[in-house]
């Protein structure tokens, strides 16, 4: 099935994860990453638009690589009812390492993150490119961007956490269902004697 890579089972979150690997593994979390999705789209204020958002188009200027890489790390877990696997890429874009993560729950693509190891040097450019309206000297690094797709509901969020970042979230009530099963899942631990 999945050829060339090798296999290991973790205890991540306290969650049942498989990795398969080329190279060295990377051990991420995707419970904790989803978490801080969660957490981020209830707890942050965002400099917020309504616009027309052509997926295909947002990721070939985040991720231009699409399609000529092969994952180096993927990652299938059980959670519930649901599968999640995570597949992981890394490369260099425009000079710069880049990470990328795409999730996919029962095989439909779930959410993108996608960090550039830049110390925000793109930043503004980023945000630049996918909010074509905003002059650069509009775009400031303190703030974050959240860009609604009205008839899709798919949304973008642009952000400097150390490095550019750029989550995109095709099904976030999917998501949250995910963090809401590992949170309840932790609860029922946590009362266990």
């Amino acid at each position: 099935m999945l050829t060339g890579y090798k296999r290991s089972l973790r205890l991540i979150d306290g969650e049942a994860v498989t990795f398969y690997y080329v190279g060295q593994m990377v051990r991420f979390s995707p419970v904790s990453m989803l978490r801080e999705l969660v957490l981020k789209k209830e707890m942050n204020s965002f400099v917020s638009n309504r616009v027309e958002l052509d997926a295909s188009q947002v990721l070939a200027k985040i991720w231009p690589k699409k399609g000529q890489l092969t994952p180096r790390t993927k990652v299938k877990m059980n959670c519930g009812d649901s599968q999640l696997k995570v597949y992981r890429y890394a490369a260099k874009v425009d000079q710069v390492n880049v990470s990328h993560y795409e999730f996919y729950i029962n095989k439909e693509l779930a959410g993108i993150f996608n960090r550039k190891y830049d110390y925000g040097r793109s930043f503004t450019s980023t945000v630049s490119q996918l909010r074509p309206e905003l002059h650069p000297l509009q775009v400031k690094i303190d703030e974050k961007y959240l860009l609604r797709d009205g008839s899709s509901g798919s949304q973008v969020i642009i952000e400097f956490f150390g490095h550019t970042q750029v989550w995109m979230i095709f099904k976030e009530a999917e998501l949250q269902q995910l963090v809401s099963h590992w949170d309840l899942k932790l609860k029922q631990k946590q009362k266990e004697p």
